[in-house]
Parts: structure tokens; C-alpha cells; sequence
């Protein structure tokens, strides 16, 4: 289903001469200004809403008129008139094109027009009252202008639900306050120890309880459990052959939000806390719902996956259980991972979020209705969970990439102290109950290198250790893989004892989540992070650099030696494509618009995916660009091509081929779950890096000792 309503933030879309009023539901050229018919209004809006596609008569049958059947006749009057409406002696060109028996689109660029900016840094501070009570914060809205994939142990959390860091390789690119780094040392308590796996924790907003998913060992279904922190006592749902998964509670914490079931049995329902009163179904959900909380006494924030038909892409939505009714509270960027729920502050009265672009993660708030929108912080690592301390006037989030917590004052609007976890352990999500003490769960997963051979289709290991690793890939008949080691990211090998050895160091996650490619020709490495490339020869002697300037998604050696990279623009809204030359060392630009990942398909092509997550080819020779092939719906797609045409691609679970313009399946996985992928040559294999379930714990964090503060 497309979209239809524009969100409450918008205010204008400006389209040739015209500028629409959605509140108003009117238009204007400056001269005349018409209102809209109900049913004209809708129309346009959804034509616009969905400029970038060819909207069929079905379409407007079940997203406009909403019924089984309309009468075609009563689709032509109805384009007619709004034909009409939309002429004028400013506007006489062409608004709504038909395309011959395929349906129409929306001919012109739209501008759609948010609330005023107020600039980040003039944002008056929240004051508190001498009550206990919170008053909100002034608050703007923002114009809604794609992150990297994840850091390290934050993308396995969420790796089959977001696109692939390898195939991406995105890296952080706003700068980040300087503030006095305390490191502390926490000791780890055992909340919960029957083994399995432990997931998805929602500690509630008193603290006082923590819900999360569980899958005790040798089972196949998840259980919801909560657990009350202060006694230990334990409530469950559970139920053979349904999954269950806590999504967040209500204001006062009397109440859980949680998910059962998947796919097209996916249903959100509402739990008294003590799990043992009627819980109440709330709705069916098309897309998996991961995160929200009750607000109110009858509504349901949550954020809704493949806004505007983009699978990556989510949005935040107002539920109104007692009616039925919903709206769009935000208006992500289409070049970004959308906006994801973090907390609603009943006493600020205003619901948290995180807009994940493809470089950086962004803090916002926003009040109910989704008007008035705040930009707070922008981090370089992820934000998966927020708490609010009212004593202090805080937000605080851990982040697991560094195991560093962050406390960001709502009086300043700036951070206000960093704390450094000098533990070992890996966390999958953690939720700060204050600089003392932490709720978090274990990482639940373990990575390994397997390689697919092609000609049998038979999977075997190749690499399978207790180390961290990411994007392997075969030289030389040598595993290479990425580690992550005190906050430091290396290129390691492996070697027949079983030990590993340091290729290259290169640097702290904080700057980049690297990506790599290895091209047996020419026997060259390439290596990026962050805006830069680097090209080392086959003993790993550095040949040259390129200094992208901007935040670099993909990149590939090509035949004859030249180096293939992507871009985010400055805007954020279309990504941009070059050829670097090692024979003029000059980049040149091609004109591919809103790719995210690229490969070269021979020596005269290239293949690569579009946002809208679409293949194209790209004849360097004539400069063409084909229709668009579609992949099977996947969140988590991985692909990669062998250099003489065959195109491999992943959703995570399953590998599938290329032939005859048809996906064929190769392999299922069953069990785990691809991160990256990449082509071997030398083995006529793909290598892939993997991630599969492991037994973890719920644990409590309380800080041990204190060390000297650094910068």
C-alpha cells in the first residue's frame, strides 16, 4: 500500500506554479487560489506523495477510493477534473502525465515544505519548575533533508532488518563535543540464568521492571517474560510455535506493548504488567514493528517499516486504540534509514527519536501532533536506547559499539559527560538506569566465515573462532576479515596453526565502519573508511589514496585498475557516482543518481542498486542505463557478481543466482544469517561472513572504580 496522507509537519508542497496548503486543502499560484474537492485532494496528494513511480488504476482503487471495485468511468472524471483544477494562466504545463495503459504519475518535482528551522544551537534550554512537574522544551521543526549500516555489535542486533554494512560500508561523519571521558570499570550481575538466548530488552519507565524476549536453549520459540528488578519475580506468555517480542510500555508502567507472530500472522497487543489479566489486541501488523510505547491513555507511538513502499526506510505513527485511527508523525528523508522510536517523557510530554542517515545518527524530539520537531544532537555511533533522568534534567543512552554511555542535558542542549566502560564484554543493548547502573543483555551471537562452492552448492566452514570478525574474504588462500579491538578496527589474516595476524590497523570506529575488495587480477586491496580510499598492492604495500570528500556507501577496483566509488551528496538526497583514474588521478563523474552499491558486471558493464531498491546495468561505453530489475523483498540484501556477468544476492537467509533474468535459489542458511559476501576467484566460491545464535544472558551493570577522566 502507497501512501495517501501527508504528514502533519508538512506546511506546503509547492509543485510548477502552484503551492498546496494540505490544512487547508487548498491551492494557489499567487493569483488564484482554489479549494480541493475531498476526493481531488486525496489524488493529489497521493500522486505526489508517490511521484517517483507510475500509479496504476489499482492503486487508486485500494489507496484512494479504498474499495474492491470503481467504476473506471468515475476514475476519468475524476482525473479530468483534477486536470482542470490544476490549470491556470501561471500553470499551463503539463502536471499529471498518463502513461498509455499503464496509469499516471505526477509530472512535476515537488517541494515539500516543513515547519521553519530554528538553528540547533539557539534552542532555548527546558527549564524546570520548582515542582516536580516538567515544562516542554521550545521546539522547531526541521526540513527533512542514508546512515552506514551499523557499528559493529549494534548491527547484529538489528542485521536482518537493515541494509548490510559490507555491501554499504558507511562511515560517521559529524564531529562530536569535546567532554572529559570518565572510564569506569562496572562489575556484571546475573539477572536471569537459564540458558538461551536473551533479547529485546524494555527496562519500564520507572525502572522498577524489564521485559524481553527469550528462547531457552533447544526450543523454537520465543517467550515474553518480565521481570521485576527489585524482588526477581517472573511473569511469561508463551505459547509453541509463536514467537513473542516486547516492544515498550506504557507512560505510568502498568502496561507492555508487545508483538507475537511474524509475516502475515504479525499482531500487536497491550499486556497488564502481571501478564495475568486479558491482554487486549490493539492491530495486525503488515511489517514487523520492533519499538514503542503507549502515550496517553489510548495511543500507541511506534515506528512503521517500508514507509513509501522502502523496505529500509521507517516512520513514526500515532495509533489511537480506541478508534482505530492513525497518522504519520514524521516525514523521514527517502535517502535515509527513516526515524526510530526511542522513549515518550510523559513529564516533557514529547516522544524521542533517532533518525538514522546513512552517516550519523540524529536525536530529535517532537510533541504530539508532530508539528513542532527538534534536531538535539547529531552522534557519529548508534542511539538504540534512550532513558530521561528528571533529577537532572537528562537524556542518557549507551552506545555498544564503544561501550561508552552518554549523558546529554536538556538545560545546555549539548553533552555533558561521556563514560567509558573499561569491561571486556560485549552488550547487544543496554538501557542506563543511571552512571551507576545498567540493564543490559549479552551479545547473542557468534560470526564465523563459511564458503558456498558454486558448483556444488555445498556450504562449508572456512574460518570458525571466537573472534569478533566482519566482511571476510579469501587472498591468497588466507581468510582475511575485519576485527574490532579496543575500540580499534584491524584487517587480520588467518594462518594453518589457527593463529591470526595483523594486516593493517586502521583506525577507531568512531571515524569509519570499513569496507573492502579484493581484486585477483591485478592482485590489489582496497580499503575504505570514512572519506577515504586506499589501494595496496599484493603485499599490502600502500600504491595510492583518495580523498572522497564525502562520506563513501561503496567502492570496487575495475578492470584496467580503475577505482569505482559512491557517495552521499551534501544534501543527503541524492547519492553520487564517480570513476577515479590512476592515469590522470582525477574522478570523474558518471550520471548514475541514487545508488547505494555497485559491482562491475564484465569489462564494459556495471550493476548496481538504486534506493529503491532496484538493479540497473550501466554500459560505460554508451553511458545507457537499463530498466529496472527487482529483487526478491528483503530487508538485508547482500549482492556481488564474479566479473564476467553472474550476479549473486542474499536477503540474509537464503543465496540465490542470476540466469536467464530469473533469481534462482542456491542455497538456505537456515540457521544463520549472511552479513557480508563477497566472490573468491581462486575458489569459484562465495565467502560469507555469518552470524548464528548463541547463548547469552540478562545482566546488571554497577560501576566498580573510577579512573582518572581523559579527553
Amino acid at each position: 500500500m502507497n501512501e495517501a496522507n501527508f504528514s502533519r509537519t508538512v506546511k506546503e508542497v509547492r509543485f510548477g506554479a502552484w503551492t498546496l496548503d494540505p490544512k487547508r486543502q487548498s491551492i494557489t499560484d499567487g493569483e488564484v487560489t482554489r479549494e480541493l474537492e475531498p476526493l481531488l485532494f486525496k489524488v493529489l496528494c497521493y500522486l505526489i506523495l508517490n511521484n517517483d513511480q507510475i500509479i496504476t488504476r489499482d492503486d487508486l482503487v485500494n489507496d484512494v477510493w479504498c474499495q474492491k471495485y470503481v467504476d473506471n468511468n468515475a476514475i476519468n472524471r475524476a482525473m479530468s477534473e483534477l486536470r482542470k483544477v490544476l490549470k491556470s494562466d501561471r500553470q499551463k504545463g503539463l502536471v499529471v502525465k498518463t502513461h498509455y495503459r499503464k496509469g499516471y504519475s505526477f509530472f512535476l518535482e515537488p517541494e515539500v515544505v516543513y515547519q521553519d528551522i530554528i538553528p540547533q544551537a539557539s534552542i532555548a534550554p527546558v527549564t524546570k519548575q520548582p515542582t516536580d512537574s516538567q515544562v516542554s522544551a521550545p521546539v522547531s521543526t526541521a526540513k527533512t533533508p542514508l546512515r552506514r549500516f551499523t557499528q559493529w555489535v549494534a548491527v547484529l542486533t538489528a542485521a536482518v532488518l537493515l541494509v548490510g554494512g559490507s555491501m554499504l560500508g558507511l562511515s560517521y561523519s559529524s564531529s562530536e563535543p569535546s567532554v572529559v571521558v570518565e572510564e569506569t570499570e562496572y562489575t556484571e550481575q546475573l539477572l536471569s540464568w537459564i540458558p538461551g538466548r536473551y533479547m529485546r530488552a524494555k527496562v519500564s519507565p520507572n525502572n522498577d521492571y524489564v521485559a524481553f524476549s527469550f528462547l531457552p536453549e533447544g526450543t523454537q520459540s520465543h517467550s515474553l517474560i518480565i521481570k521485576e528488578l527489585r524482588t526477581g519475580l517472573e511473569k511469561k506468555i508463551s505459547e509453541l510455535g509463536i514467537n513473542f517480542y516486547p516492544l515498550g510500555w506504557s507512560a505510568d508502567s502498568s502496561k507492555l506493548f508487545y508483538r507475537m507472530g511474524e509475516g502475515a500472522d504479525c499482531e500487536i497487543w497491550q499486556a497488564e504488567r502481571n501478564l495475568t489479566d486479558n491482554s487486549r489486541f490493539l492491530f495486525k501488523c503488515d511489517e514487523p514493528i520492533e519499538r514503542g510505547a503507549g502515550v496517553g491513555g489510548d495511543a500507541f507511538v511506534y515506528s512503521k517499516s517500508n514507509y513509501r513502499g522502502r523496505e529500509q526506510l521507517s516512520v513514526l505513527m500515532n495509533y489511537d486504540f480506541a478508534t482505530g485511527e492513525e497518522f504519520q508523525l514524521t516525514s523521514p528523508n527517502l535517502n535515509s534509514f527513516g526515524d526510530m522510536f526511542l522513549l515518550y517523557e510523559a513529564s516533557l510530554d514529547s516522544v524521542f527519536f533517532t533518525r538514522r542517515q546513512y552517516d550519523s545518527y540524529e536525536l530529535y524530539m517532537t510533541d504530539m501532533e508532530g508539528r513542532k520537531q527538534t534536531k538535539l544532537y547529531e552522534s557519529k555511533t548508534p542511539i538504540w536506547e534512550l532513558s530521561y533522568k528528571s533529577d537532572a534534567n537528562t537524556l542518557m543512552w549507551f552506545c555498544n559499539a564503544t561501550n561508552r554511555m552518554f549523558e546529554f542535558s536538556m538545560d545546555t542542549y549539548a553533552l555533558k559527560s561521556k563514560t567509558q566502560l573499561t569491561n571486556e564484554s560485549n552488550y547487544a543493548n543496554a538501557y542506563p538506569l543511571s552512571k551507576e547502573q545498567v540493564i543490559a543483555v549479552k551479545y547473542p551471537y557468534k560470526h564465523d566465515i563459511y564458503e558456498l562452492n558454486l558448483a556444488s552448492a555445498t556450504l562449508s566452514p572456512l574460518l570458525v573462532n571466537d573472534e569478533i570478525k566482519f566482511s571476510g574474504f579469501m587472498k591468497d588462500e588466507q581468510a582475511h576479515y575485519f576485527a574490532l579491538e579496543h575500540e580499534t578496527w584491524l584487517l587480520r589474516k588467518s594462518a594453518d596453526t589457527g593463529l591470526s595476524s595483523i594486516v593493517y590497523t586502521i583506525g577507531s570506529p568512531l571515524d569509519s565502519f570499513p569496507l573492502v575488495n579484493f581484486d585477483i587480477r591485478s592482485g590489489q586491496t582496497l580499503l575504505g573508511f570514512g572519506e577515504q580510499l586506499m589501494v595496496f598492492d599484493e603485499h599490502f604495500e600502500t600504491q595510492f589514496s583518495i580523498e572522497a570528500q564525502r562520506s563513501i556507501l561503496a567502492a570496487d577496483i575495475l578492470p584496467g585498475g580503475d577505482i569505482g566509488y559512491i557517495v552521499i551528496d551534501e544534501d543527503q538526497k541524492n547519492n553520487q557516482f564517480y570513476i577515479y583514474s590512476q592515469q590522470s588521478k582525477v574522478s570523474k563523474r558518471l550520471p548514475i543518481k541514487g545508488a547505494v552499491w555497485f559491482a562491475h558486471l564484465n569489462e564494459t558493464q556495471l550493476i548496481y542498486l538504486s534506493q529503491k531498491n532496484t538493479l540497473h546495468y550501466f554500459d560505460l561505453s554508451t553511458g545507457l542505463i537499463s530498466d529496472e530489475i527487482a529483487l526478491p523483498q528483503s530487508s538485508n540484501t547482500r549482492l556481488v557478481t564474479d566479473g564476467t556477468g553472474e550476479i549473486y544476492y542474499s536477503n540474509g537467509k537464503q543465496v540465490y543466482h542470476m540466469k536467464e533474468g530469473e533469481w534462482q535459489l542456491l542455497f538456505d542458511l537456515v540457521d544463520k544469517t549472511v552479513f557480508s559476501m563477497h566472490y573468491s576467484t581462486e575458489r569459484n566460491a562465495l565467502i560469507l561472513t555469518t552470524l548464528e545464535g548463541a547463548n547469552n544472558h540478562l545482566i546488571k551493570l554497577e560501576a566498580a572504580t573510577t579512573q582518572p577522566p581523559s579527553i
